[in-house]
């Protein structure tokens, strides 16, 4: 298959202007491997809020068109989202035993000129996208470093990353912030309130209980989102909704050190008891090439669907005729699928070369305590301690999420 060579581009923007060019060293441009467009964001923040203060809820972002059972509107409130860089916000003691939550967002380089945000066409055939004779779309972030010879940070390597102050997380491509750099590790957060119409079919809601969530230095390495078209991708759909169907693969790869979940006033004040997760790891996989795609598609009635596909069954002619169709077309077949039973050992074992089928998290230390940071160094008195939880080898052997029309 020929690919399209296209001119590798960095973008820098600086917050509505577009920043001088730089010269690039040897090193950074050791770091160019292909083509595809690399997009860098320097001095990023974003942050929305609430204004209270407006009429009408004119600055109000709100969710609307669902109901309660009894026929109830119920709004989701978005009081404060942000995106920023390292102490983008915090939570302040009020000294009465309760917390206030303060977003002030610092800014945060998303990628950089040699570790940018990938915008590439990939050959299919490629052993690590499994998508035979296709032109495959891809948006990247950079690859995963290598932790004794494993380059998957999170399963069976995960431990020396994850504890001991994780000092092997900071071999990422993107660097914590330092004084001498701004660094490419995010700090996100948003604040939402259900309120629920009291009683039906009057102006008056009454709050619920606020949720607040700050994510602080979030690495997304090795993270990638892939799309291509398939005529003969069928799924649920029927023959007149195949002209909607667009196969996709996602990898998200998440590391955090400190997470935080806490219930606050719609002013962010009196925030009680939070739920503080010290180091969260995820590595979760959604379609495996054409092995096993994610379909994305619209349905006849305007809703759109997220489908991951089912294994081909052996003991169907539909069945035989997929995995005849993979054998066929898979380049390196006769090395892991010979047979059927060669195919489900290689994809329930995790072992078809160049692509991973279970997703991994992990949990760390988590605490119920008043919403500080102070647990970072350890348990306070009071905490009650969750225990750390893993989660390895899941598999999504089918989905099938369709969403629907509610306030009709």
């Amino acid at each position: 298959m020929k690919r399209p060579v296209a001119l590798l581009t960095s973008i820098l923007l600086s917050g509505l202007s577009i920043a001088d060019l730089a010269p690039m060293s040897d090193e950074d441009l050791s770091g160019v491997d292909g083509a595809g467009l690399g997009v860098v964001l320097e001095d990023f923040t974003f942050h929305a809020t609430t204004d209270s203060s407006q009429p009408d809820d004119q600055s109000l972002f709100k969710i609307t068109g669902i109901k309660t059972s009894d026929g109830r509107d119920v709004e989701v409130r978005v009081n404060n989202v942000f995106i920023g860089g390292k102490d983008s916000a915090s939570f302040i003691d009020n000294g009465d035993g309760t917390s206030s939550f303060v977003v002030d967002p610092t800014s945060v380089n998303i990628g950089r000129l040699n570790n940018p945000l990938e915008i590439s066409q990939r050959d299919g055939d490629d052993l690590d996208v499994r998508a035979p004779n296709k032109g495959v779309l891809e948006i990247s972030r950079s690859k995963l470093p290598v932790i004794d010879g494993d380059p998957v940070w999170i399963g069976a390597k995960m431990d020396p990353c994850l504890k001991a102050g994780a000092s092997e997380c900071s071999k990422f491509a993107s660097r914590e912030a330092t004084a001498d750099y701004r660094g490419e590790r995010i700090d996100f957060g948003l604040d939402i309130n259900t309120a629920f119409q009291s009683p039906a079919d009057s102006t008056v809601y009454d709050d619920g209980s606020p949720l607040t969530l700050y994510v602080k230095e979030a690495s997304f390495d090795g993270s990638y989102v892939r799309f291509w078209g398939d005529e003969n991708a069928t799924g649920s759909e029927t023959d007149a909704e195949q002209r909607n169907i667009t196969l996709a693969n996602v990898r998200l790869n998440m590391y955090a050190p400190d997470v935080m979940i806490a219930s606050c006033g719609v002013d962010g004040a009196n925030c009680g008891d939070a739920v503080h997760i010290k180091h969260l790891g995820l590595d979760l996989i959604v379609g495996v090439g054409e092995i096993q795609p994610a379909m994305l598609s619209v349905t006849s009635d305007g809703n759109f669907r997220v489908e991951v596909e089912a294994l081909p069954n052996p003991t169907t002619p539909e069945g035989v005729a997929r995995l005849a169709n993979l054998r066929a077309d898979m380049p390196d077949s006769d090395a892991w699928m010979k047979t059927d039973k060669d195919f489900y050992d290689s994809y329930y074992n995790d072992t078809i070369p160049g692509v991973k089928t279970k997703s991994n998290f992990y949990i760390g230390d988590p605490t119920v305590s008043n919403p500080t940071f102070d647990t970072a160094g350890g348990m306070k008195v009071g905490d009650v301690y969750l225990g750390t939880s893993k989660i390895e080898g899941l598999q999504i052997q089918y989905m099938k999420m369709t969403t629907h029309d509610i306030g009709g």
